[in-house]
């Protein structure tokens, strides 16, 4: 191979993966997290992948997504979810597109120039002109966005969070799944932390917080296993 199409790695060093593909002749395709590229690695070099001491790398996985909290943003702090939680997956997929500490007020001043910050057809024509193709679902299931998660693309979804678990209300919240595990997702929710139980929050901090399984079952999937809403790239 040309030195053009190698990089050279630390002994010793983690490199987290947000994608794995095929394999194949003791080979794996790989994409790396912070923009670290796609490569094709030799297994017997790495743990996780076939080295000694190898740890599952599909047990967990979490994109490295800019959090934007709504508490904070320009106008209608309390009704821009929608918004703050599209601008994390703009971020992530154009890194620099919305600087600053509230990059996401930039996204706003672009939703409401279109129409409410509450309209799923704003915010796709607002993504749009970002250059961002998106559709809008609501016969999403569990593994819409663990296939999403898999492909290294975040996922703006919309939940029932008033209310006690067992009767979740509400005229829906948006927050944005960066991960996932066995026991649940790993959100953004740019409104803080949710109390599934009760439906209230305790927190205003709502960076990489993880809701059950049962709780996205709930409140996400609310009639059926098969209608959640989402935006999906």
């Amino acid at each position: 191979m040309a030195d053009n199409e190698k990089v050279s790695v630390a002994a010793g060093k983690t490199y987290q993966l947000v994608w794995k593909g095929s394999s194949g002749d003791g080979h794996t395709k790989v994409s790396l997290a912070y923009n670290g590229g796609n490569w094709f690695v030799f297994d017997g070099h790495w743990e996780g992948l076939g080295g000694t001491s190898s740890p599952s790398v599909t047990g967990r996985k979490t994109l490295e997504v800019r959090y934007f909290p709504q508490r904070d943003n320009y106008r209608d702090a309390s009704r821009t979810c929608f918004s703050s939680s599209c601008a994390m997956l703009l971020e992530y997929l154009k890194p620099g597109t919305l600087p600053g500490d509230k990059g996401d007020d930039k996204y706003i001043q672009t939703v409401f120039s279109i129409g409410d910050t509450t309209e799923a057809w704003v915010q796709l024509e607002a993504m749009k002109r970002y250059g961002v193709t998106m559709k809008y679902i609501q016969n999403g299931d569990v593994a819409t966005l663990k296939s999403q998660i898999d492909k290294g693309v975040p996922v703006p979804i919309g939940i029932l969070h008033k209310g006690p678990a067992s009767a979740p209300s509400g005229g829906g919240h948006w927050i944005c799944v960066i991960g996932y595990d066995d026991k649940g997702f790993i959100c953004h929710d740019p409104w803080g932390h949710m109390d599934d139980k009760t439906g209230n929050y305790p927190s205003t901090n709502g960076k990489s917080v993880h809701y059950s399984n049962d709780c996205i079952r709930r409140r996400w999937t609310v009639a059926h296993s098969k209608d959640g809403w989402a935006m999906i790239v």
